[in-house]
């Protein structure tokens, strides 16, 4: 095996991820991703906030993409009690501005100087520190927390083999 002391440490860890990635194991799913496509669509109108490559809102997070919750038993969790862990940037935020208008949405950025939402129409909406009068943030999510009443759990291990195989899919293109 040739010495690796030429290689920088950007290239050794891309070395590391590659073989990571040739030594991982396919997630064992319980769930049928073909049914869990027509559920996610359908039933659960999971699209009205999220986004799945190009189809969907992105309103809520697009879950094509790998996460904290990327795993099938974390993702399930996540859709039965979409409280118990939010995502960063998915708080909900009310702003009032000077002229007493109530706005709500998705936060995106919140500092000293700014706030940025994503309101329900999906449009990106920022304010100056000076505009506002109050921003408050309540820590709970937008997403339904009835999924797990709504899906059955065969059901529940569908859509999240769905999302799974999308994000493979995703990943390794």
């Amino acid at each position: 095996m040739p010495s690796f002391k030429s290689l920088g440490a950007d290239q050794i860890w891309r070395l590391v991820a590659f073989v990571r990635k040739l030594s991982a194991v396919a997630p064992v799913l319980n769930g049928n991703p073909a049914a869990g496509e027509a559920l996610f669509w359908g039933k659960g109108d999971c699209g009205r906030c999220h986004q799945i490559g190009t189809r969907g809102s992105r309103l809520g997070p697009d879950l094509a993409r790998g996460s904290r919750r990327s795993n099938a038993e974390n993702l399930k969790k996540a859709i039965v009690d979409p409280n118990a862990d939010i995502t960063p940037g998915y708080a909900i935020i009310t702003v009032v501005t000077r002229d007493n208008q109530k706005i709500s949405g998705l936060e995106r950025w919140l500092d000293n100087f700014s706030t940025r939402l994503v309101d329900e129409s999906g449009n990106e909406r920022t304010f100056l520190r000076d505009e506002v009068t109050s921003v408050t943030r309540e820590m709970r999510s937008t997403m339904p927390d009835n999924y797990g009443k709504i899906f059955s759990d065969a059901e529940l291990d569908d859509v999240v083999a769905y999302i799974v195989k999308t994000r493979s899919e995703a990943n390794s293109q």
